[in-house]
């Protein structure tokens, strides 16, 4: 079996991320034929971000201006709804160091895509503060994981100088903006299924 490999760098907060997992999803249902082994990056787009979270509409009224934020919102919600999405611009936004952790504690188990859907809805969806190793450990629960060792995970020091590592790396090789997605080593900047579809074809 023909086998292509998916780099996807990205941040649990950014929704364009949520928007570019889906479209990636999308067009690999296209090929049952083809394995894709898909790698999961993590990338902060504002480590310095509080744990406990801060308000989300504030904060993002405070970067781009109360009108540029509410034509940015309604803009990524008519994107998400065809998708499935229903972004919600509610509730808090954290440091996103855990929620990265998580992911990463998933891909030795073998479950790092539900993972980061559950914490992509958590987030963009039901408002939830991904900062919070409660609802962390919950969406490592909702995706087959035991929670209980997901919180021993989280309490612990494992995994930070990995994260940490691989956010400064992605910087190094030029990466200022997420989703940067990856097939066979080769950067796709048009991330949506139609483009993706075509370029599956052609390898």
């Amino acid at each position: 079996m023909k086998t292509i490999r998916i780099d996807f760098t990205s941040d649990v907060i950014c929704p364009w991320c949520y928007v570019g997992k889906k479209h990636v999803e999308a067009a690999i249902k296209h090929f049952p034929e083809i394995n894709f082994d898909i790698h999961f990056h993590p990338f902060q787009l504002n480590p310095a971000l509080p744990i406990e979270g801060k308000d989300k509409v504030e904060m993002y009224e405070q970067k781009f201006g109360k009108e540029r934020f509410q034509m940015m919102s309604s803009r990524i919600k008519q994107v998400g709804e065809p998708l499935g999405i229903h972004f919600n611009h509610a509730g808090l936004v954290a440091n996103t160091l855990n929620a990265h952790r998580l992911i990463h504690f998933a891909s030795q188990n073998g479950i790092a895509g539900a993972v980061k859907n559950e914490l992509l809805s958590a987030y963009h969806e039901k408002a939830q503060n991904i900062g919070d190793f409660k609802v962390l450990a919950d969406c490592y629960e909702q995706a087959g994981g035991n929670k209980e060792q997901a919180l021993a995970y989280l309490k612990s020091d494992e995994g930070k100088d990995q994260v940490n590592r691989e956010c400064r790396e992605a910087q190094l090789r030029g990466i200022h903006g997420v989703p940067y997605i990856q097939l066979n080593g080769v950067h796709v900047e048009d991330y949506f299924s139609e483009n993706l579809i075509k370029i599956i074809e052609s390898m």
